[in-house]
């Protein structure tokens, strides 16, 4: 990501993609703490290496989630690349993650998927024991982590504003499955029923 949106503190545009553990906390409660390292340490990785992969960043992960970034500089059709990442993730932990885990003796790992695109700002935040950390700002943050919750296993969700940025292969492959309600205002949630 270009250094001049941190420096400066102006707003730009990005799609912002979460993935995390379907039903992830009551599976880890009934594990051995070794078992949870291998089972989040092998999500998370993976997931990362996916978002590197289709150009992307990754912003943190919280717990079982992975946060990813897209901003517009990533190239050209770069929003296709976050539907092929977050097809991309649900086929890997299907066919890779999830065999590797069940062959463990743990249990089966399945995903949820969610994105948005959306201006954000890059804020500092300071604390007495760090100098600072940086943390990002915008409605799509939130609207893109809501749009996640609403997805089913193994399924991928993105908001309106994605939606009219994707190709058009890509787009009449979407499903509308739901509407946010924000301050009255309603905002569509599509289901991406592209097969890679």
């Amino acid at each position: 990501m270009k250094t001049n949106h941190l420096l400066n503190g102006s707003s730009f545009g990005l799609a912002v993609l979460y993935v995390d553990i379907r039903h992830s906390t009551k599976i880890a409660r009934k594990m051995k703490l070794y078992e949870q390292k291998l089972y989040y340490e092998t999500f998370l990785n993976e997931m990362i290496s996916v978002v590197d992969d289709f150009g992307g960043y990754t912003f943190k992960t919280a717990g079982d989630c992975v946060i990813g970034f897209f901003p517009e500089e990533c190239g050209f059709q770069w929003a296709d690349n976050v539907i092929l990442c977050g097809l991309m993730m649900i086929e890997i932990v299907k066919k890779n993650i999830s065999p590797h885990i069940k062959s463990k003796g743990l249990p089966a790992l399945e995903c949820r998927v969610g994105a948005d695109y959306g201006d954000v700002q890059v804020v500092k935040l300071y604390s007495e024991k760090l100098p600072f950390s940086l943390e990002v700002i915008g409605s799509v943050m939130n609207v893109a982590a809501k749009i996640q919750a609403e997805a089913d296993t193994n399924e991928m969700f993105i908001g309106q504003n994605l939606a009219e940025l994707i190709y058009t292969d890509f787009r009449v492959h979407c499903e509308p499955k739901d509407e946010l309600k924000f301050n009255g205002d309603t905002y569509e949630v599509f289901k991406v029923n592209y097969k890679i």
